[in-house]
């Protein structure tokens, strides 16, 4: 164990929150916008270990025997009497609401005692007292059934709730620091120097198995009898798939020290640690593919996390240094970032009133808003929809023609929305027919379609050597007129018809010119 140096946490009294419209008095819960916040431990000892029994009911122990209980999720700690004796708690198992134990040791180090309580912390009795070993790690699987253990390879049992503990053949002297049983025969404990035991026998026989690493391990944790994961020293994460036989290392992305392990399910899990000697780099990384890839959640400025505990995919805790006490009502999710927006382009031309709207995928985002506006401020909205995809397919009739608009979207999740992206323009096609030229041409003429083939949009350009009923109609390959583009009286000069063809089928189209005597047909394909 590192020499733990004291720090002194100023208690914060009243912190004003702006731009959240919180304020919070006697500063109980602080909220961030990271998807943890701090919560009030109301200590400024360390703090070792958290457990909660349900998302209300919880108790964090450490130094010089601190005890704090939550019967309200953490939004306020209270104290609770823990025996005068001279050390600290450095683990805690609770059963349910009324029964726990606590256990530590003092100094000097190798002094070690367990304290259990059967009314929720009230009171706590005396179950062992030694001086060999100082107690790190506590586990019960039933009221009766209870394993521990700590330095110089200590483990301990019990079949009686803890009234006797037997001292169990480890095989090692090492320290031992991490333990986790699955059920009252199946359990893992981890140690100095890459140690790893097992056994299957409740603890009558403990085996050893090669970890890979020689960092000292702190912390284990199996999701099934089978799949579990060890962690310690330079950011090491260990895997393994078989029970513990053997273990493949994976890529933590950090090189501080993790203390701590926590799953809920085969693929979602926390662990937590930092620097322990610079402040404000505590760290927790999540997983969500069964620990095949780590990324750091973003935290408030903490010391180094010794515990991280998850009762769902939601909520959770983690406790460290100077009384520090996080938690997380979603998972430890952050606010989105602000999409990148992708199309249409910014400044954009001629684009279709039926577009489709895109922008890049963001980073823990549940559900994207879209808006779109004729003034760039929003202060009018044209159209505004959420979706739970990075596209938005907007209908006929949201937009016109020949109009320029302004687009942008923000990204949420249940921690709320994050900002908006940047604000882009684009113009709709022009009216479907414009005229191009005053000048009187010298005859009748129907210019090839352009673009041709096209994809939905081409442009049909003709010319009228005289005034005169006009019309431009477009049809399918069986003759059936599909639009009418042009049918009025139109003066001499040149024109250009616009046809969107999103509404239509990829295809070959005829298009006829007809006017004052002139009928001329050409062809054109449009291809999606």
């Amino acid at each position: 164990m590192k020499k733990i140096i004291f720090k002194l946490l100023f208690i914060i009294s009243a912190i004003l929150v702006f731009n959240s419209t919180f304020l919070i008095l006697n500063c109980s819960v602080l909220f961030a916008q990271t998807g943890w916040f701090t919560q009030y431990s109301n200590t400024t000892q360390h703090l070792q270990h958290v457990q909660f029994i349900n998302q209300n009911t919880g108790w964090t122990v450490g130094w010089y025997n601190v005890v704090r209980k939550t019967t309200n999720g953490g939004a306020s700690w209270f104290s609770q009497y823990s025996p005068s004796v001279q050390g600290s708690y450095y683990c805690c198992y609770f059963l349910n609401d009324q029964t726990g134990w606590a256990a530590g040791g003092g100094q000097p180090q190798n002094t070690s005692y367990i304290y259990k309580t059967s009314d929720g912390g009230n009171n706590w009795i005396s179950q062992y007292n030694s001086n060999s070993g100082l107690i790190l790690k506590i586990w019960f699987t039933d009221n009766l059934t209870g394993r521990a253990a700590g330095f110089g390879g200590k483990i301990l049992s019990t079949s009686d709730g803890g009234q006797t503990w037997v001292q169990q053949n480890s095989g090692v002297s090492i320290n031992l620091t991490g333990l986790y049983f699955i059920n009252s025969n199946s359990g893992w404990v981890v140690g100095d120097a890459g140690t790893v035991l097992r056994t299957t026998t409740g603890g009558a026989l403990w085996s050893p198995y090669y970890s890979g690493t020689t960092q000292n391990l702190e912390g284990v944790y199996f999701v099934t009898q089978l799949t579990g994961f060890a962690v310690g020293y330079g950011g090491v994460i260990l895997k393994t798939t078989n029970g513990g036989e053997s273990w493949i290392s994976k890529p933590s992305g950090t090189n501080r020290w993790i203390n701590s392990v926590c799953f809920i399910d085969i693929n979602t899990g926390w662990v937590s640690g930092g620097d322990y000697y610079v402040s404000g780099t505590g760290q927790i990384l999540k997983t969500t593919n069964g620990g095949e890839n780590w990324f750091a959640q973003t935290i408030p400025s903490v010391p180094w996390l010794a515990d991280v505990h998850f009762i769902n995919s939601e909520i959770g805790w983690a406790v460290g240094l100077n009384g520090t006490i996080i938690s997380t009502v979603n998972g430890g999710l952050p606010l989105p970032s602000a999409p990148v927006l992708v199309f249409p382009l910014n400044n954009a031309i001629n684009v279709p009133v039926n577009t489709t709207f895109r922008w890049n995928q963001v980073t823990n985002a549940r559900r994207y808003t879209v808006q779109i506006s004729t003034v760039p401020n929003f202060a009018v909205i044209t159209d505004s929809v959420t979706v739970d995809t990075n596209l938005y397919n907007i209908p006929y009739g949201k937009l016109l023609n020949a109009i320029t608009y302004f687009w942008r979207v923000n990204a949420s999740n249940v921690n709320g929305a994050g900002p908006w992206s940047t604000v882009w323009s684009f113009s709709t096609l022009p009216t479907g027919l414009i005229q191009i030229s005053t000048s009187v041409p010298k005859e009748y003429k129907v210019f090839d379609a352009y673009p041709n083939p096209f994809n939905p949009v081409t442009r049909i350009r003709y010319e009228l050597p005289r005034s005169g009923s006009v019309e431009l109609a477009v049809y399918d390959v069986m003759g059936r007129e599909v639009e009418m583009l042009v049918n009025k009286r139109q003066a001499a000069g040149s024109y250009e018809a616009v046809w969107d063809g999103t509404r239509f089928a990829s295809g070959v189209y005829f298009y006829r010119l007809t006017a004052e005597g002139f009928n001329e047909t050409r062809k054109m394909l449009l291809v999606k």
